[in-house]
């Protein structure tokens, strides 16, 4: 079995990672780069691999950002890196250095490419920073553009379950089984919904061994693919899957977690 670290791209939010925002068209890109990331580590971790997401919660300028990106995964085996790209194209391309990364680049984008998107190739990735400071084998995937309306329509069709298949399957060379027709489901999430209850909600991610998202990056698909989700702080609770632990504060909203996994 492998290990697979997953970078979803950028990711700013209020500032906190020094600007990197990425782009913003008929889709925000840090977001679908989560929501996709998110999935791929789930199933990725279903087949028996390790995996884990390697976005930083604070850096002081974009260089930062990307250097603790690469940083976390040095222990892996395979670096990825999800984007969706800008500027008013079409079709998905993988970006690579090594020759292992080529391969693994040209796997990834025949599944992708199956789906539908045109292909763009595998292309040269020394200009990337991800890619140049990786210690792994490392490639960057661009899905799609983010501003060109037909590539979106096609994004939004597909879903990002079988995106997330795709990229899985390219990456192990395993189909993800789905059991009678019914979607191979992420068991657990943690949401969490202010920045302040983000602690508490690692405790407990760590505990149950599942992602964490942010209420604001928490899309509806994710919501939908779920079978439990875990929202700490606040009094949000979307629907009957979700089961809400919090304090009147910070604090004791720790307090609470701690409480729940028995600590």
């Amino acid at each position: 079995m492998s290990k697979f670290a997953i970078d979803p791209g950028h990711g700013d939010v209020h500032g906190s990672l020094g600007g990197d925002g990425g782009a913003v068209g008929y889709l925000i890109e840090q977001n679908c780069a989560l929501n996709i990331a998110t999935i791929v580590i789930n199933k990725l971790k279903s087949l028996g691999h390790e995996a884990w997401n390697v976005r930083p919660s604070t850096a002081g300028s974009v260089t930062d950002s990307l250097q603790k990106r690469c940083n976390s995964g040095e222990s892996a085996d395979y670096f990825v890196s999800i984007h969706l790209n800008a500027g008013g194209g079409k079709g998905t391309e993988i970006f690579a250095v090594s020759d292992a990364g080529k391969k693994v680049a040209g796997n990834v984008l025949n599944e992708i490419v199956n789906l539908g998107f045109i292909n763009r190739g595998v292309k040269d990735g020394r200009s990337l920073y991800v890619l140049r400071r990786s210690k792994p084998v490392a490639i960057l995937i661009e899905i799609c553009f983010v501003d060109t309306k037909s590539d979106v329509d096609l994004y939004n069709s597909i879903g990002i379950e079988k995106i997330s298949n795709a990229i899985v399957k390219g990456l192990t060379g395993s189909e993800i089984k789905e059991q009678e027709g019914e979607r191979n489901k992420m068991k657990n999430i943690v949401v969490y919904g202010e920045g302040a209850d983000k602690r508490a909600a690692e405790y407990l991610a760590d505990y149950l061994k599942c992602p964490m998202v942010s209420k604001e990056n928490l899309s509806q698909d994710v919501l939908d693919f779920s079978e439990k989700i875990y929202i700490i702080g606040g009094n949000w609770k979307p629907n009957s899957k979700c089961i809400l632990i919090s304090g009147s504060d910070r604090y004791t909203t720790i307090k609470e977690v701690l409480k729940f996994i028995g600590k």
